[in-house]
């Protein structure tokens, strides 16, 4: 496969699993709400966050790995060997010490831990619990070792087809334990569909890796524990950040749990669903976008610097503002039709954490910058602070105001994190004699204003809301027309070739509508 066929069907591969999750944040939704209570379900999204959560040291190390196989390159197959057989087998010891230690507190604290007020839970939901719990993580720990062999078949041109066996597994884990709810199956019998199918996956997965190593000629190698357990204790600097930005975007429900209870912290959940949506609808601009912009900032190419930062607002104004606001008026009624009315939609709640999605996109360019030349010290300071702000946030304002206090924590989090992203980056591009596009950003701090106006104002004048709408979109038009005119040159050239396709066919189509008239 030649290195642009690579590119294209790894990124479809990437697609492919966004689209994947996407749905099955949507879709599935009503399946569980239709079989299980919202405190059930409540439990179901606890134990999902909590594996996310504990498996954050697993996946810096798996992180870490991948780069050190990637640097090494295909000639030095004893190095790549080393550190594979090496890393298998500090993973597989770690899993067993992780998934004991997990097994302690469960059966020694019992679901307290995790869920926080069980009066509700009977004996048998919190055995349920724990063995859930057991079940899901022995899930992960296999995903996770297989995760590993694939990441080493990377460096030899294997990330398409890895790509498309994880999109496979993400498509048997979304819809499993749909098995379970047509079978009037619970907490344990759902997760156990998850295991059988995922495990079948796997060991297709691990057939065809084993083929591909042989061929590669990576075959067993010597076992050094030395090098297995360096790798790990320098791979938890990038543990530590992931895990502090992985608990702001999703480790909160964990605290939301305990401090709400399990059907607030499903509501929050439901009602996130959304911005989760858009959310990685931006990834699958932003990311294929990050080696080129790392290019650019390492030849110190301003244009082509600020035509990166601007394409990924533009998509703020076009796309990502006006579809929140568009959300925001139809959501009343589509909400009670999606989640069958167990959920009361919340529409300030909602408006808030839409809001943070549009405040994070805000601040892509500047992330960029930081984690792309490795400002690691930067980064882990940014989190704590952060984080910091968030769980402050979650103790002062959920017993003030609910989950509404959660939403705007989150909010407050996502505005400082945003703040000091700009800064360092900013002080950073100085350093490397490159400027901080200041007239674009105002255009996009000036759409999401417009947006968080417009959302303001159907929640409180709902029976104006088309009214609002249409205002908010001619305002939204009106910036994109400034942002048009502001945009560097070769940007406007790159995206009129891009839609020059697009507006040929739409022009062949009218022609032919015509023609038949």
């Amino acid at each position: 496969m030649s290195a642009v066929r690579r590119l294209i069907s790894g990124s479809a591969s990437a697609w492919g699993r966004i689209f994947v999750t996407a749905i099955s944040q949507v879709a599935v939704v009503p399946f569980f709400l239709l079989k299980w209570d919202l405190e059930t379900y409540g439990i179901w999204i606890t134990i999902q966050a909590f594996i996310n959560v504990a498996s954050t040291l697993d996946r810096g190390h798996n992180d870490y790995l991948e780069y050190e196989f990637l640097k090494a390159g295909k000639e030095n197959r004893n190095l790549i060997k080393a550190n594979l057989w090496s890393g298998i087998n500090v993973v597989a010891l770690m899993a067993i010490a992780e998934l004991l230690l997990i097994a302690f507190f469960l059966f020694l604290l019992g679901s307290h831990f995790l869920i926080g007020d069980t009066k509700f839970i009977s004996k048998k939901l919190a055995g349920e619990i724990t063995w859930s719990v057991i079940i899901a993580w022995i899930t992960w720990s296999l995903t996770n070792i297989m995760g590993l062999f694939s990441r080493c078949l990377f460096t030899f041109g294997y990330f398409p087809r890895m790509g498309w066996w994880n999109v496979v597994l993400a498509i048997i884990t979304a819809i499993s334990p749909l098995g379970a709810l047509l079978n009037n199956g619970g907490l344990i019998s759902a997760t156990l569909w998850c295991f059988c199918f995922s495990l079948i996956v796997l060991l297709f997965q691990f057939i065809d890796i084993l083929r591909l190593l042989k061929k590669e000629k990576i075959g067993r190698g010597f076992v050094a524990w030395q090098t297995g357990f360096k790798n790990y204790f320098v791979s938890l600097g990038l543990s530590v950040r992931y895990f502090l930005d992985n608990f702001r975007q999703q480790g909160i429900r964990i605290l939301l749990a305990p401090l709400s209870g399990v059907t607030a912290l499903a509501t929050f959940t439901t009602m996130r669903t959304g911005a989760n949506v858009a959310l990685q609808g931006l990834s699958t601009i932003t990311n294929p976008m990050m080696p080129e912009l790392m290019r650019f900032l390492r030849e110190k190419d301003q244009n082509k610097t600020a035509a990166s930062f601007d394409t990924i607002w533009l998509v703020i104004i076009v796309v990502m503002a006006p579809f929140i606001i568009f959300l925001q008026k139809i959501m009343p009624s589509a909400f009670v039709v999606w989640t069958q009315g167990k959920v009361v939609f919340n529409p300030a709640l909602f408006a808030v954490l839409s809001i943070s999605v549009l405040v994070y996109a805000l601040a892509q360019p500047a992330t960029a910058v930081v984690i792309g030349n490795n400002l690691i010290r930067s980064q882990v300071m940014i989190s704590i602070v952060t984080t910091a702000i968030l769980i402050t946030g979650l103790l002062v304002l959920i017993p003030l105001s609910g989950i509404f206090g959660a939403a705007v924590s989150l909010l407050a989090a996502e505005i400082s994190s945003a703040i000091l992203f700009l800064l360092v980056a900013k002080k950073w591009l100085k350093q490397n004699q490159l400027q901080w596009p200041q007239k674009s950003f105002l255009l996009a701090c000036l759409s999401i204003i417009t947006a968080t106006a417009a959302i303001a104002g159907i929640i409180c004048f709902y029976s104006s809301n088309t009214i609002i709408l249409v205002l908010s979109f001619l305002l939204l038009f009106v910036i994109f027309r400034l942002y048009w005119r502001n945009m560097p040159a070769i940007a406007v050239t790159k995206l009129k070739s891009f839609t020059g396709p697009v507006n040929g066919l739409l022009k062949v189509f009218s022609f032919k509508i015509i023609a038949r008239k």
